[in-house]
Order: structure tokens, then C-alpha cells, then sequence
């Protein structure tokens, strides 16, 4: 359980995509200091294989770890399921991973479409989630998806190219299966008339219990008060400083950041 005055987190991702599960857990836990690190110049993730994938991310989380975090958010569904048991055993710190919320879209039921990148969908641990909870869902990667939506963040269309997302007919529901989707969820609800689902607050919910900081009613506690007090502050370090933090304040309204 955290007892300290200051509680800071690493959210890491290949690029935009992690910055809406940071804005998830900033709302989430205000107090915390958070650093987002980025590695747009390599991404996308999803096409490379687990052995780059694992040594891209440490190259990033190496460096940040002189910051000292609390924990680290691992806000990438494909570095999860291609080498997150490799990174808790690198890292001294609780680190919380992203999962597709295969979970939450089977207690609909009926035809669901998973969305995720081509790592992700040749990952075990990914198959392994897919058959323990939702069998019957389709696996739909997207080798594009990610890449597109990095390069045409501010110029995203209404309507989505049709060679991007190619999912089964009557889809009842959709899985995003990378943070990246995110950004398109609306589009995609509206062109398919169906319900999206994405793990981004089961990830901020999830750091909360890491860190052992709710009591028995699912309340914040555990921490002092001098930090629960506080603002927190939000900083960026490394990728593309410029990109992200514009992306931050205008996407999501928040206020100005510092770099690193």
C-alpha cells in the first residue's frame, strides 16, 4: 500500500494512444504526478515481432526510470501481450498492463469484433484471454489502423476508409484492442450501429488497485493526505514531446504540460 506524500507513474505507449488512458488516470487520481512516455518516431508496434517490441519499450522505460516512479502504466494492448511478464521482471515497481475488454463485451453477448494489431492478434496471451472469455468473438486485425490515426490525429474523417476496418456483418458489439483505436470510437459507433467496448478504465481503475490504495468500499485511501490535497502535475518526456502534449491539451481540454 502507498504511504509516501508523492506518488508519481510512468504512462508509456509507441505513441498517441497511451494519452487516453493517461487522461483516464489523471482523472481518475489528480494527485498523482504523471510522466508520459512516448515512442512515436517507432511506431507503430503492431507489425513488428516480440523480441523489437520488447527492446523498443525497454529503450524507453530504461531512461524513464530515473524519474523514480511509483508504477508504470504500460498503455500499449501490444506490449502487454507480447512482453509484459518480461518488463515486471526488469522493473522494481508495479506495473499495470492493457488488456482488450474481451471480459466486458462477452456479459453482452451476441457477434462481437475484436480490433487489434497484428501482434496482438498472434499473441498467446491474447488467444489465451480470447478463448477463457469470448470464444465466439472475431479477431479482427488491422495492420494500418494505428499508423493511420498517428500520422491524421487532427484530420481524423467521419467516415472511415473502408480498407482500414473490415469487420464481420451485424456486429453487435466491437472491441478496441489498441489504444490508438480509441480515437475513432465514434465513427466507428456510428457506422456500425453497435457497442464499443476498450479496457482504458478498467487500466486506471486497475493502477488504483496495484497500488493498494482503495478500502473496502472501493474508496481512495491508503495515502496521506498531504498528497491527496494536490494537484498533480503531468510532464512529457521523450517521442514526439510537441505532438503529444498538443494532442493532450487540445484532445482532452486539459492544461498546459511541461517536458522533460
Amino acid at each position: 500500500m502507498v504511504k509516501s506524500d508523492k506518488v508519481s507513474v510512468i504512462v508509456f505507449d509507441s505513441g498517441i494512444g497511451g494519452l487516453n488512458v493517461l487522461n483516464a488516470c489523471v482523472k481518475r487520481y489528480p494527485h498523482f504526478d504523471y510522466i508520459y512516455a512516448a515512442d512515436n518516431f517507432n511506431v507503430p508496434y503492431g507489425m513488428r515481432s516480440a523480441e523489437e517490441v520488447f527492446s523498443l519499450a525497454t529503450a524507453v522505460l530504461d531512461g524513464a526510470m530515473q524519474y523514480r516512479p511509483t508504477a508504470i502504466v504500460v498503455a500499449c494492448n501490444t506490449v502487454t501481450a507480447e512482453c509484459i511478464e518480461r518488463l515486471r521482471e526488469r522493473y522494481p515497481v508495479p506495473i499495470v498492463g492493457m488488456q482488450p475488454a474481451v471480459k466486458e463485451a462477452a456479459k453482452s453477448g451476441g457477434k462481437c469484433a475484436v480490433l487489434v494489431t497484428e501482434a496482438t492478434a498472434q499473441s498467446s496471451n491474447f488467444r489465451a484471454l480470447v478463448a477463457a472469455n469470448f470464444p465466439s468473438a472475431t479477431v479482427c486485425p488491422c495492420p494500418d489502423l494505428a499508423a493511420y490515426i498517428e500520422g491524421n490525429i487532427f484530420a481524423l474523417p467521419e467516415v472511415l476508409p473502408k480498407d482500414l476496418v473490415a469487420l464481420p456483418e451485424n456486429c453487435e458489439s466491437i472491441v478496441l484492442g489498441c489504444t490508438h483505436y480509441v480515437y475513432l470510437a465514434g465513427q466507428l459507433s456510428r457506422a456500425y450501429c453497435c457497442r464499443i467496448f476498450d479496457g482504458i478504465d478498467g487500466t486506471s481503475r486497475r493502477l488504483g488497485e496495484m497500488l493498494g490504495i482503495y478500502d473496502h468500499r472501493g474508496e481512495i485511501s491508503g495515502i496521506s493526505d498531504h498528497c491527496l490535497s494536490k494537484t498533480g502535475k503531468v510532464s512529457f518526456y521523450c517521442g514526439n514531446i510537441a505532438k503529444n502534449r498538443r494532442i493532450y491539451s487540445a484532445i482532452f481540454g486539459n492544461q498546459p504540460t511541461r517536458e522533460l
